[in-house]
């Protein structure tokens, strides 16, 4: 059977459970992840993918809230799908799960619209918390990924020069103060009901704010809008991902969460 075809039958529905999709190539795999995420009372698997092509019909089919992804799925590259995803509106977020040494991929990941990479040796908890951080707009990186990311940011920030951050800055001197400080919160990865308890006003509001930074700053979508804000927090010295206990680790080249 197309595990793209079918939602999990076992699952029940629920308006309060956040809806994952998974894509892997491997049955136990796909298994053992349905399991564990079925037994959450604030996620349910609503189907299951092999292919890219399985994936996309899923998505278009059952509309997840999320989505597991393996990079390597038989003869295909799970990158394919990013960049796919890349080009629809409202995409659902994504966190990779992979054999592959996420410290050396992380990076290309999010630049291609990942919300977090995870090696699948890391143990179950981790999963879940990467995966209701994603849901909650982080990104979600194991301190190892989170510890050569802010390095190669420090490194990339001393040989770029100020061509980027000159560039940026015109972007955004556009915007009105609060936009700006909308943009920065964005860029430090809290979600929209965090920003909107920061600055004391309701997600609709911030989401105007949102509407009207990537309407001066000619962005298509709110991922994009997304990769922008990291990349001028970076260009500002910082970057910032979820962790397990959801606290904070300050370094002089960057902020970073890591999970675990």
């Amino acid at each position: 059977m197309d595990p793209a075809t079918e939602p999990n039958p076992s699952t029940p529905d629920g308006e309060h459970r956040a809806r994952v999709l998974i894509v892997d190539d491997h049955a136990l795999v796909r298994g053992a992840l349905l399991e564990l995420i079925d037994a959450q009372p604030d996620l349910k698997t609503c189907a299951e993918a092999a292919t890219i092509d399985e994936a996309e019909r899923a998505i278009l089919t059952y509309e997840p809230d999320v989505v597991i992804l393996d990079l390597t799925l038989s003869r295909e590259d799970g990158r394919e799908l990013l960049k796919r995803l890349a080009q629809r509106p409202n995409p659902p977020p994504v966190l990779v799960l992979s054999m592959l040494e996420e410290a050396l991929y992380a990076t290309e990941l999010l630049a291609l619209g990942a919300r977090g990479f995870l090696n699948k040796s890391c143990p179950p908890a981790e999963i879940l918390t990467a995966l209701r951080s994603v849901l909650a707009g982080r990104v979600a990186l194991s301190g190892a990924a989170t510890e050569r990311l802010v390095k190669r940011l420090a490194k990339g920030r001393e040989t770029r020069g100020s061509a980027l951050n000159a560039a940026m800055r015109a972007d955004t001197e556009r915007l009105t103060p609060r936009e700006r400080e909308v943009l920065g919160l964005i860029g430090r990865a809290h979600s929209t009901r965090e920003i909107a308890d920061a600055l004391g006003c309701a997600p609709k509001t911030v989401d105007s704010h949102k509407r009207a930074i990537c309407e001066k700053l000619g962005l298509d979508t709110t991922d994009v809008l997304l990769r922008y804000a990291i990349a001028h927090h970076e260009e500002q010295g910082g970057v910032a991902c979820e962790s397990a206990g959801g606290a904070a680790a300050e370094s002089a080249a960057a902020s970073a969460v890591r999970l675990g």
